[in-house]
C-alpha cells in the first residue's frame, strides 16, 4: 500500500511539473491589440515528427521542417499588415517515460512583431489539429468568423476588404486511408485525408472557409483529396505526384504585404511559379504543381473515389508507389478534368517518362497488388 501511495504522489508531482510549462509572452497579449489593421492571417503547420532529412544542391544535410520553420519566421517578420501562426509539430517527449511533455512549439507574430512563443502538447483525444486550433482561437486578433471569410472571384485580382486566411501544411504524403505511424512518436494516431480534413474543419469556427490551402506534400493533388478539401478552402495548391522534400516556397506570401488587394488565387500561382523555378534548377525528377479553383471543379470527377473505378476487382493501390498521371487511365480522359486547374509541369530528366509534354494535373495510384482480404482461398 505504501508503495502504491508513493507512486501516486510521484505521478501527481510529475503532472504538476508538466503543467507548469507554458508560454513566453514577449509583448502585450494579442486580445488587447487592435484588429482593424490585420488584413490577413497565415497559419503554418509544419510536421516534424518523422524523417525530414535531405541534402541540398551542395550536398549539405538539411532538415526540411527546420528550414521551413526558419523561412516562416522570415515571412512573419515582414507581415506588418497581418498575423502569422507557426506551429511546429515536433516529436513527442515523455517525462521519465510517463508524462507527455510540451514538445511542440508555437510562435505567434502580429504586425511583424513576435508576440508569443510557447511549448505545447498534442491533444490526448488524437484530433489532429485540436491543440493547434485551441491556441489559435486563444491568441489570434479578435474577429468573428464571418469577418474572415474570403471568396475569390474568377478573373478578379482583388478581394475587396475581406481578411484573407491562408493555411499551409508541410509534411509527408497524407495517406488516403489508415495513416497509423505517420507521427513517428505517436504511431496510433491515424493521419489520412479524412482525419486531416476533419482537423481543418475545426478551424472553420474561427476563420470561415480558408481562402487558400497549400499542401506541401507528395501525391496529394488527387480527386479524393480535392473532394475532401472542397468544404474547407476556396483554392488549393498541391502536387499530383512526387514533391521534393525541400517543400513549397512561401516567400511569395510577401505579396500580401506589397499588394494588399491581391487575390489569394494570384498568391497561390506566385507560390507555385517560384517553387517550380527553384525545382527546375535543382532536381532531375518530375515536377507537378497544381492550383485548384474549388468553385470550378464539379461533376463526376468529385462524385466518387476514382481510384476505385480504375482498379480491377481484388486489387488495391500500392501505398508505397508514387502517383501517376490520372490521364493514363482511359476512363479519366472522358471526364472534365481541366476546368479550374492550372498546372506547372516538367517531365523528368531521365527514365521512361522523360520528354512527356503534358499532364492532367491530377494524380492517381496505378500500381496495384492483390487484396487478400477480398479474394477466396
Amino acid at each position: 500500500m505504501a508503495v502504491r501511495n508513493l507512486f501516486f504522489y510521484f505521478a501527481a508531482g510529475l503532472m504538476v511539473f508538466a503543467g507548469c510549462r507554458g508560454s513566453s509572452s514577449l509583448v502585450q497579449p494579442a486580445e488587447d491589440m487592435p484588429a482593424d489593421s490585420v488584413g490577413y492571417t497565415i497559419i503554418y503547420m509544419i510536421h516534424g515528427d518523422s524523417d525530414y532529412l535531405y541534402h541540398d544542391g551542395d550536398g549539405n544535410p538539411v532538415r526540411a521542417d527546420e528550414r521551413i520553420a526558419a523561412e516562416a519566421r522570415r515571412v512573419a517578420e515582414r507581415a506588418v499588415g497581418g498575423e502569422v501562426f507557426i506551429f511546429h509539430q515536433l516529436p513527442e517527449r515523455r517525462i521519465f517515460g510517463l508524462i507527455p511533455d510540451d514538445s511542440r512549439k508555437m510562435i505567434y507574430y502580429l504586425g511583424g512583431e513576435k508576440v508569443s512563443v510557447l511549448d505545447y502538447r498534442s491533444a490526448r483525444d488524437n484530433r489532429l489539429f485540436h491543440a493547434e486550433y485551441s491556441l489559435f482561437s486563444r491568441y489570434r486578433a479578435g474577429r468573428s468568423g464571418d469577418d474572415m471569410k474570403g471568396d475569390d472571384t474568377e478573373g478578379d485580382d482583388t478581394e475587396g476588404d475581406d481578411i484573407k486566411t491562408i493555411f499551409l501544411y508541410f509534411g509527408h504524403e497524407i495517406p488516403d486511408r489508415n495513416g497509423y505511424g505517420y507521427h513517428r512518436s505517436q504511431e496510433m494516431v491515424a493521419v489520412n485525408r479524412q482525419t486531416f480534413a476533419a482537423g481543418l474543419e475545426e478551424f472553420q469556427e474561427g476563420t470561415g472557409k480558408f481562402d487558400l490551402t497549400v499542401l506541401s506534400s507528395c501525391n496529394n493533388g488527387t480527386p479524393g483529396m480535392v473532394r475532401r478539401m472542397q468544404p474547407v478552402t476556396n483554392t488549393l495548391l498541391a502536387s499530383a505526384q512526387n514533391l521534393h522534400l525541400s517543400h513549397v516556397d512561401t516567400r511569395p506570401l510577401y505579396l500580401l504585404e506589397e499588394s494588399p488587394g491581391i487575390s489569394t488565387k494570384r498568391v497561390a500561382e506566385a507560390v507555385a511559379s517560384e517553387t517550380f523555378r527553384r525545382l527546375d534548377r535543382t532536381v532531375q525528377t518530375e515536377i507537378t504543381l497544381s492550383v485548384y479553383d474549388m468553385s470550378r471543379i464539379t461533376g463526376a470527377i468529385l462524385q466518387q473515389d476514382l481510384s476505385d473505378l480504375f482498379r480491377p476487382p481484388g486489387m488495391v493501390p500500392d501505398r508505397f508507389a508514387d502517383n501517376t498521371d490520372c490521364a493514363d487511365f482511359h476512363l479519366f480522359r472522358e471526364l472534365d478534368y481541366t476546368s479550374g486547374v492550372r498546372l506547372w509541369y516538367r517531365s523528368p530528366r531521365f527514365g521512361s517518362a522523360a520528354g512527356k509534354e503534358s499532364h492532367s494535373g491530377w494524380g492517381c495510384r496505378k500500381t496495384a497488388k492483390t487484396d487478400y482480404r477480398t479474394t477466396s482461398r
